[in-house]
C-alpha cells in the first residue's frame, strides 16, 4: 500500500516511513523476541518489557504504532477521495 501511495503521489510523506518501518518492523521483532525465557508467550513478554520501560521494546511499540495510524490516515484519505468521486460522478 505505501508503494501504491508513493507511486500515485499521496501521503508521500507518510508512505516513506511506512515503507521503511514495513521492513524494519518484523525484523526488530524477531530480534527481540529471540531473548524471551522458555514458558513466556510472545506478547506476555513483550507487554512485560514495554511496562518495565525496555528501551528496545518501546521501539518495536512504536513502529507498530506508526504503522496502524498509517493504515488509519490511509482507509481514512482513501474513503474520503472514494466518496468526492462518487458525488462527482452522480453530478
Amino acid at each position: 500500500m505505501a508503494i501504491w501511495s508513493i507511486r500515485k503521489k499521496r501521503l508521500e510523506d507518510l508512505a516513506y516511513p511506512a515503507l521503511a518501518m514495513g521492513f524494519i518492523t518484523p525484523i526488530a521483532t524477531l530480534l527481540y523476541l529471540i531473548g524471551r525465557p522458555e514458558g513466556s508467550n510472545e506478547l506476555e513478554y513483550f507487554l512485560q518489557n514495554v511496562g518495565k520501560g525496555d528501551v528496545m521494546a518501546i521501539f518495536v511499540l512504536v513502529l507498530y504504532s506508526y504503522l496502524i495510524f498509517w493504515w488509519v490516515v490511509t482507509t481514512m484519505k482513501w474513503k474520503s477521495s472514494k466518496a468526492v468521486n462518487i458525488n462527482k460522478e452522480a453530478n
